[in-house]
């Protein structure tokens, strides 16, 4: 007699028929049998047979490879369906009216041949939707992504661009989003965002609730970082949908042992540590969660680069602790750097010095919750026995090595580049010193060049620049840039 089926098993125990004991990672059972478990993980709704449409069209299995090298594939899958539904009911209608169409017309009065006309009308309105869309995402998968990375364009290693088919694939949510940023990042089409937008925020509520209990899945967390992203280029207060989030992922197991770090998910979980970084965003109204030091600081890989900020992660680790008083203006002068093009060592530069100016000030830069209680030094000049800059120098090497970004970021070479994507937080740390600025007329140009010739970012920046010019008049004795920026009712992200 068999056993009774599970539903909660691993896929062989399912397979088998046979009762499973849900242990992690393989269970006991097939252990003891001496089988190969085949774990827990989701699968697609096909199952074990071959796949009849969309990215994974004749495949027996979601392999990976595979699908990215076909993302165009899923979309036209979803042409496919849409025409085939629209042929089929065109044709029912037809063969009811033929049986019934004289009936109703003597009883009602009407005309089934125009009715059965309009619904093939509406039927290809949705087909001519279905192909603005197609175009926005295509739009979005060549240009529009690159407002969201600070490495380089078509770089082959961004995770996020390479797994990004089959993430929508996973989540309809997603998907939304991404036409949502891409109609926001395209003037022409400006007016259409809300609608775009509204659509996209339904059917991410829409997936969280029906995940329940289970793990948030990899589509649905990257739709609601892109949710932030959304507010952060708008200018609109967007650290409360973090908070959301974070709180999602508690519930969905971030801290038990089932929450599994793929590559994808560790990537997301590292942009969710960056967007949480309290010196990376000016007007925050809601503490940080020190995401990225509790979370992304044990890793295989010390040397590597973080593609959206486009910062070394052991740099980053650095920044993390600055709000808890762990590390010193030493900490930073001493960072060895890293290997990179011209470009990256002149922003991860530009970075290391503006950490320091963070340590030295902070009440300019760290909203009033995340100033340290110790080991921060008074905001004086550093002493002989330091050997460390004085601030006018840290202001100028900062602007230098940014002045450099721009300048080769205008040519044929930087057009490749993102870079200018991730220089506003060391802008903004050199600008803060109003006493330098308004003495160097220079260096106030340099601020407003690399504001302007990002176009990628052209609306927050705009918002950054009004808010240093308010700061520069006031000769920074008044408030904090915190405060102007709530006064405005902004967030603006730094990265």
């Amino acid at each position: 007699m068999n056993a009774k089926r599970t539903h909660k098993g691993c896929w062989t125990c399912k397979s088998r028929r046979r009762k499973c004991d849900r242990a992690h990672p393989t269970c006991l059972s097939c252990s003891q049998r001496g089988i190969a478990c085949e774990g827990y993980g989701v699968r697609l709704r096909w199952g074990s047979g071959i796949a009849s449409r969309g990215v994974f069209a004749g495949l027996d299995a979601p392999v990976k490879d595979a699908a990215a090298g076909r993302e165009g594939e899923w979309r036209k899958g979803r042409r496919r369906d849409l025409e085939r539904a629209g042929r089929m009911q065109r044709q029912q209608q037809r063969e009811q009216g033929q049986g019934q169409g004289q009936m109703e017309s003597v009883v009602n009065g009407s005309n089934p041949e125009t009715e059965t006309g309009s619904e093939g009308r509406a039927a290809d309105v949705a087909l001519k939707d279905v192909d603005v869309d197609e175009k926005l995402f295509d739009e979005f998968c060549s240009s529009g992504i690159n407002i969201l990375c600070a490495g380089k364009v078509d770089d082959p290693n961004c995770i996020f661009k390479n797994h990004l088919p089959v993430l929508c694939r996973q989540s309809e949510a997603l998907y939304r989003i991404c036409l949502a940023l891409q109609v926001l990042v395209s003037p022409c089409r400006s007016d259409q965002f809300f609608e775009y937008f509204d659509m996209a925020l339904k059917r991410f509520r829409l997936e969280l609730d029906r995940t329940g209990a289970a793990q948030l899945a990899d589509g649905t967390f990257t739709a609601g970082l892109l949710l932030c992203t959304i507010g952060m280029i708008r200018g609109t207060p967007w650290t409360m949908h973090l908070q959301g989030l974070y709180n999602v992922l508690l519930t969905k197991g971030l801290t038990s042992l089932r929450w599994q770090p793929t590559p994808i998910r560790a990537h997301l979980l590292e942009v969710l540590g960056i967007m949480d970084l309290p010196m990376l965003t000016t007007g925050r109204r809601s503490p940080a969660f020190g995401i990225w030091k509790r979370y992304c600081r044990d890793r295989v890989d010390p040397d590597g680069i973080e593609v959206v900020s486009g910062l070394p992660k052991a740099l980053l680790d650095l920044f993390s602790c600055i709000d808890e008083g762990t590390v010193t203006e030493e900490d930073f002068w001493n960072w060895p750097g890293a290997q990179g093009t011209l470009m990256e060592c002149q922003l991860w530069e530009a970075y290391r010095l503006a950490g320091i100016l963070t340590i030295r000030y902070p009440r300019l830069l760290l909203p009033p919750w995340a100033q340290p209680s110790r080991g921060v030094r008074p905001e004086l000049p550093p002493t002989r026995t330091l050997h460390l800059p004085s601030t006018d120098i840290l202001v100028t090497r900062i602007l230098s090595n940014i002045d450099a970004i721009c300048r080769v970021s205008t040519g044929q070479e930087g057009q490749k580049s993102l870079i200018l994507n991730a220089t506003q937080y060391p802008v903004l740390v050199a600008g803060l010193q109003s006493s330098t600025v308004n003495g160097d007329p220079e260096l106030k140009r340099v601020i407003q060049r690399c504001l302007s010739i990002n176009i990628r970012r052209v609306r927050v920046n705009r918002y950054l620049y009004g808010i240093l010019e308010e700061w520069w008049q006031a000769d920074g004795k008044t408030g904090s840039i915190h405060e102007i920026a709530e006064k405005r009712g902004m967030e603006l992200g730094l990265f």
